[in-house]
C-alpha cells in the first residue's frame, strides 16, 4: 500500500515522497496500532533509499483521529499569516538545536545535522533581503539565513522540509537526498501526475533559498498565483489524473493560499481520519501532514478550528450557571463568578476564542470573520488584516454578548453608549471596559479580580490574538464600566 504525499503547482510539487505501511512484520519502523510505518523516499536524481524512522505525531495522534493537539484541520485556515511570516520565531542556534535533537540518531556525514555546504551570497531583490554566503556552512545556518532574508518562519521551512523529504530524522541520507529537499521545482507534470524535478535546482542551498523566496513571492505578488486570500476556489483532492475531483474552499489568509499554491490539494475525509496513516485512493497528504507536523513540533499553527465547539463555536469553556472556569489557554488559572447567567454566557463565549487572530473589522454574532480594508491603517496594513479571519476588539465583545441574547453594534465608540455606565471601581465580570478618552478606540470584556489582579479578555491589535490580559488602567483608560 503506497501513500503518495501529493504535489503542487508549476513552481514545485511534492517531491515524490511516499509512505509505505506494512502490517505486522519485524521491521525497524514505528509500530502504531499494529502497523509498522516505514518511510520510503522516491525523489528525483536516483535517491530511492529506504528510511526507517518514526513519523512525528504518531505517538500522540491515534489512528482515526482527525487532530493532533487540540485543533482540527480547517482547509480554509491551515496556518495564520502571523505565524507563517514570523521570521524571528527561531534563532540560528534554536534551529541548530532542533535539527540536532530530531536527527540525533543519524551519524553519517550526510545527516542534516552534519552536512556542510558552500553558500553563495545572494543580492537583495523584491522578495528577499541580501543573503550572506560562506564556506563550510551547516543546514541550520542555511535555513536561518534564508528565512530571515525572505521573511518566513524557520518553523515553516523545517516542517516543509520534513513533509517533503523527511530529512529531519532520516538515519541514512546521502548527498542525493538533498536534490529535492524542499520539493522546489518539482511540478506534477510527470506521467500520471508524478513529480518532474528540474536538476538545475538541486542541492540544499538551492532548495532552501528557492523555497524561502517562493513563499515571499506568494505573499508579495498574490495576483500572479492561482489561489488568493478571500477567494472561494475548487481545490482538488489529488492530482487531476486521479479523477477524484475537488471541493470548494474559502481561503481565509495569504499563508493558507501559499500552501495551496505550492501543494494544490486538500486532504479528503479519509485522509484526515487516517492520520498518520493512509486514507483511500483519493487521499492526499501534503497539507494534512504540514498542519499536524507543525502542531507536533511547535504547537498551534494559528489556524485550524476547535475540535468540539464551545459557546458561539469556539473551544469548550467549563462552568455552569454563573460560574466560569478559565481554560488552560488563558495563561492563568481560576474560576470566575459572574453576577448573572447572561454575563457568564458572554464571558464563556469570549474565552472560547482565545488564540484567534486579530482582524480589523472581523467578527459577528456567529464568530470570527474575514477582516476589512475599510479604515485599515498602520499595523492593520502591515499584517494585511483583510486577509485574516478573526475578531477586532468590538467584534469580539458583540459576539460574546450576542450569545447571551444582547445585540451590540460593531464599534467600540457605539458600545460605550449601549448600557448603563458605572465607575470602574464598581465593575462586574462581563462589563465592557474602554480606552480612548473622548475618541474611544478599544473595548475589552472585564473578567474580574483573579489572584489579586484584575483581568480582561480582549482582541488587542493587528498581529496579536484574542487573549486574557491584566486590565491596563493607565494612559487613556476611561475608568468606566458599561453593563450591556
Amino acid at each position: 500500500m503506497v501513500l503518495s504525499l501529493a504535489g503542487r503547482d508549476l513552481a514545485a510539487r511534492k517531491s515524490g515522497t511516499k509512505l509505505v505501511l506494512l502490517s505486522g512484520g519485524s521491521g525497524t519502523g514505528l509500530l502504531v496500532a499494529g502497523v509498522v510505518i516505514i518511510l520510503v523516499l522516491a525523489v528525483g536524481l536516483g535517491d530511492g533509499a529506504q528510511i526507517t524512522t518514526t513519523l512525528p505525531g504518531a505517538g500522540s495522534c491515534p489512528v482515526g483521529a482527525a487532530t493532533c493537539t487540540g485543533e482540527a484541520f480547517d482547509p480554509g485556515n491551515i496556518i495564520s499569516d502571523n505565524e507563517f511570516t514570523n521570521a524571528a520565531a527561531m534563532t540560528e542556534t534554536h534551529v541548530r538545536d532542533f535539527i540536532n535533537e530530531e536527527g540525533k540518531a543519524c551519524t553519517g556525514g550526510s545527516c542534516l545535522r552534519t552536512v556542510r555546504v558552500t553558500m553563495t551570497e545572494e543580492p537583495a531583490d523584491a522578495y528577499c533581503a541580501a543573503v550572506n554566503g560562506g564556506a563550510d556552512v551547516d543546514a541550520a545556518a542555511v535555513i536561518a539565513r534564508v528565512s530571515t532574508a525572505c521573511g518566513v518562519n524557520p518553523r515553516v521551512m523545517l516542517v516543509t522540509l520534513q513533509k517533503e523529504s523527511r530529512l529531519l530524522n532520516r538515519t541514512d541520507p546521502t548527498p542525493a537526498s538533498y536534490a529535492t529537499a524542499w520539493g522546489w521545482h518539482c511540478p506534477d507534470t510527470g506521467p500520471g501526475g508524478t513529480a518532474n524535478c528540474d536538476p538545475t535546482h538541486a542541492g540544499l542551498v538551492n532548495q532552501a533559498y528557492g523555497m524561502a523566496k517562493q513563499w515571499s513571492r506568494y505573499r508579495t505578488d498574490p495576483d500572479k498565483y492561482t489561489y488568493r486570500a478571500g477567494q472561494t476556489a475548487d481545490i482538488l483532492y489529488n492530482v487531476a489524473e486521479s479523477g477524484c475531483g475537488a471541493a470548494p474552499v474559502t481561503i481565509t489568509n495569504t499563508a493558507t493560499a501559499s500552501l495551496y499554491n505550492y501543494t494544490p490539494y486538500q486532504p479528503n475525509p479519509a485522509s484526515l481520519a487516517a492520520y498518520p496513516g493512509e486514507g483511500d485512493r483519493c487521499s492526499s497528504y501534503g497539507n494534512r501532514n504540514f498542519f499536524f507536523l507543525y502542531q507536533t513540533y511547535f504547537g498551534s499553527t494559528g489556524g485550524g478550528k476547535p475540535i468540539n465547539p464551545g459557546p458561539g463555536g469556539g473551544i469548550p469553556v467549563g462552568g455552569s450557571g454563573t460560574t466560569v472556569e478559565l481554560p488552560a489557554t488563558a495563561g492563568i488559572t481560576g474560576t470566575i463568578t459572574a453576577p448573572t447567567e447572561r454575563a457568564a454566557t458572554a464571558i464563556r463565549a469570549a474565552l472560547s476564542w482565545l488564540g484567534t487572530p486579530y482582524a480589523w473589522g472581523g467578527g459577528n454574532n456567529q464568530g470570527p470573520t474575514l477582516g476589512s480594508k475599510d479604515g485599515c491603517t498602520g499595523r492593520c496594513q502591515v499584517y494585511q488584516d483583510w486577509t485574516i479571519t478573526g475578531f477586532d476588539c468590538s467584534g469580539l465583545t458583540l459576539h460574546a454578548w450576542a450569545q447571551a441574547g444582547v445585540a451590540l453594534s460593531h464599534g467600540s465608540y457605539d458600545q460605550v453608549n449601549q448600557g448603563p455606565q458605572y465607575p470602574y471601581s464598581q465593575a462586574e465580570p462581563g462589563d465592557l471596559l474602554f480606552w480612548g478618552g473622548a475618541e474611544i478606540h478599544h473595548v475589552a470584556l472585564y473578567l474580574g479580580p483573579i489572584g489579586g489582579q484584575d483581568y480582561m479578555v480582549e482582541a488587542p491589535q493587528s498581529g496579536d490574538t484574542v487573549k486574557v490580559s491584566p486590565v491596563r488602567t493607565g494612559g487613556d483608560f476611561n475608568n468606566i464600566a458599561v453593563r450591556p
